[in-house]
C-alpha cells in the first residue's frame, strides 16, 4: 500500500509522464529469451546497401546485403526519427525497414521503449521476446498484426542510439522470407 501511495504522489509531483513510464516498466513480466542461430543456408542477395549518415547528426551508418536497392536515401522526419532504409523484398511489397529512433539517453533501453509502446486500435500484439544474435547487443523483438499484414520489429542499441528494424509482410510470406531477413541481419556491419 505504501508503494502505491508513493507512486501516486510521484506521479502528481513529477507530472506523470516520465515517472509513470519508469514505474510501469519496472513491473513488466520477464521476456522469453531466444538464441537465434544462423539459417542452414544463406539466401544469395544481389545488392550491397551502405547507409552513410555522415553529417546528418544521427545514428551511425551500416552496411548490409539486400535483395534490391533501397527505395530512397536516409531522411529525417519531423519527430526526429531517421528512416535509414526501406527495401522491398519481393513482388508482394514485403519490406525490410530500418529506422533510427534517437538516443538511449532520451528514450531508454530497447526493453523500456517496447514496454512503453501504447496499444493502438487495429494492432494486435502477437508476441514480444528477446533475441540473442551474433553481431548485436540484446535485441527486443515485437510481433504485431495490422489488418492482413504482419510486422516484426527488432529494437536494439548501438553506440548510444536506438534502432528498429522492421519486417513487413503478408502472413503467408513469413516462412518464405524469414531466411532472407536472417541473411540481411547476419551481413550487418557498422560504419
Amino acid at each position: 500500500m505504501k508503494r502505491v501511495l508513493l507512486v501516486i504522489a510521484m506521479l502528481v509531483v513529477c507530472g506523470g509522464i516520465g515517472m509513470g513510464v519508469r514505474v510501469w516498466t519496472a513491473g513488466e513480466p520477464e521476456l522469453e529469451v531466444v538464441t537465434v542461430d544462423p539459417p542452414a543456408e544463406l539466401v544469395p542477395l544481389a545488392e550491397t546497401l551502405t547507409v552513410d549518415t555522415t553529417g546528418m547528426g544521427t545514428c551511425p551508418g551500416f552496411t548490409v546485403q539486400a535483395p534490391r536497392p533501397p527505395m530512397s536515401p536516409p531522411t529525417t522526419a519531423s519527430d526526429g526519427t531517421t528512416s535509414l532504409a526501406t527495401v522491398i523484398l519481393d513482388d508482394s511489397s514485403s519490406a525490410f525497414l530500418v529506422v533510427c529512433l534517437g538516443q538511449t539517453a532520451d528514450l531508454g533501453t530497447p526493453r523500456e521503449l517496447v514496454a512503453a509502446i501504447e496499444p493502438h486500435d487495429g494492432v494486435e500484439v502477437v508476441g514480444t521476446s528477446v533475441e540473442m544474435r551474433a553481431g548485436f547487443a540484446e535485441v527486443v523483438r515485437r510481433d504485431v498484426k495490422i489488418g492482413g499484414t504482419e510486422l516484426s520489429d527488432r529494437y536494439f542499441e548501438h553506440d548510444g542510439w536506438l534502432y528498429v528494424v522492421g519486417f513487413l509482410r503478408k502472413p503467408q510470406e513469413t516462412t518464405a522470407l524469414e531466411a532472407t531477413i536472417e541473411t540481411i541481419l547476419l551481413s550487418w556491419t557498422w560504419s
